[in-house]
């Protein structure tokens, strides 16, 4: 069975000097053609200025990330009035070892801040790094190396809100939502992906773990027209809900892996369209081809809403129509690639009974490097050389 490759040397990233020693691979999905860096000169910021310069450079620069840039402190603190809404209240009552959040106020006070469902005043103080966004304009390639993947964020770990994009690839890319404080009280990050806008986007060969939500929530607002095709990641240990779908939504997920995930899909209401595949194929009369089944294993269910309203909108994006799930994997010389990208409000995780689901890998399966299903322990053998790609 194949297997992500990752070099075993990360020294030798220290060495090297100019793009072409960077093997990243052809970009996938709807990202593919775009360029990064491309053969631009190949930097390693050192401070916090200096990534930030590089960042926000106009010339084609490859930014090698080799340490950690701490950010903390450096804009200085603020204490001020804050919400403490109901399920922090509960969180504290509960006593169970787990820290949940309150929430800094935006404009408009308690009434208009989201995620403060029945809040009371209380006193906040939080650190002011997080509120200086660094710009990345075009022309770039970011390259991380190390193990850590994306992890412990404050909000989402991607989002396009309420702005559009029409060629996003996420791809390649270990979004870890463990950590010390979540709002469902069980160290699982909720608020992980959130997608409105005019968007259409890929989402590919990813390992999403230790969630309760969100992860992803696609359309749901009244100006969405979100288009997405989600295929071959692996999701484990997720408390609460992944998929969460809204209307003016439309998405086809196939050949992903489920484990220990409790739903897979939220229920809330009938919004939104997706075809989620399975053993019956409707993929083959739809796009001309067929579609991988998604795989659960101690996990709820998994089942299509609108399926045929979300294959319509589906076969009108060629490359879509046109994966193989053999296309979007990496090779012997080509290596992971981290895509990233920008924030939203949220609400709390319902807790439902579930069925395990019964969904089984379709006969169509055709991994050439790595299926879903391995995601999870690749991630553990290589978790010391995570990012590091092939170096000539």
């Amino acid at each position: 069975m194949g297997r992500i490759h990752f070099a075993l040397t990360a020294a030798l990233a220290l060495v090297a000097k100019s793009a072409s020693a960077f093997t990243i691979g052809t970009p996938e999905g709807l990202a593919a053609g775009t360029t990064g860096g491309g053969n631009g000169t190949v930097v390693y910021p050192t401070t916090n200025e200096e990534l930030i310069t590089y960042l926000n450079s106009s010339e084609p620069l490859v930014v090698v990330l080799n340490k950690t840039f701490d950010f903390r402190g450096t804009e200085g603190t603020t204490t001020e009035p804050g919400c403490r809404p109901q399920y922090t209240r509960e969180c504290i009552a509960k006593n169970n070892g787990f820290k949940s959040q309150d929430v800094i106020l935006q404009k408009g006070g308690m009434a208009n801040t989201g995620g403060c469902d029945n809040g009371t005043e209380t006193t906040v103080t939080y650190d002011r790094a997080a509120l200086k966004r660094m710009t990345v304009k075009g022309d770039k390639t970011i390259r991380g190396i190390g193990k850590s993947g994306i992890s412990r964020v404050g909000r989402q770990f991607i989002t396009t809100y309420k702005a559009s994009t029409d060629s996003m690839t996420i791809s390649n890319s270990d979004f870890d939502g463990n950590t010390d404080y979540s709002a469902s009280c069980d160290g699982h990050h909720y608020w992980s992906f959130i997608f409105y806008g005019v968007t259409k986007f890929s989402m590919l060969n990813n390992y999403i773990h230790g969630t309760s939500g969100r992860s992803p929530k696609i359309g749901g607002d009244s100006a969405a027209k979100v288009v997405a095709h989600v295929a071959n990641n692996c999701w484990g240990n997720n408390s609460g809900h992944s998929f969460e779908i809204g209307s003016n939504a439309w998405v086809l997920a196939e050949g992903n892996y489920f484990t220990n995930t409790r739903m897979p899909l939220y229920n809330k209401d009938e919004e939104g369209a997706l075809y989620a595949a399975s053993s019956d194929d409707q993929c083959s009369s739809l796009l001309g081809r067929s579609c991988v089944a998604n795989e659960l294993v101690s996990s709820g269910n998994f089942s299509s809403r609108n399926g045929e309203t979300a294959l319509e909108t589906i076969k009108t994006i060629l490359t879509f129509v046109g994966y193989t799930s053999s296309s979007a994997q990496t090779s012997d010389s080509e290596q992971q690639q981290q895509t990233t990208q920008s924030s939203d409000s949220a609400e709390q995780t319902e807790q439902q009974d579930y069925t395990p689901g019964t969904a089984k890998p379709s006969s169509e399966t055709t991994q050439s490097s790595i299926q879903a299903t391995d995601i999870e322990n690749v991630w553990a053998e290589t978790i010391d050389n995570f990012g590091v790609g092939k170096l000539d």
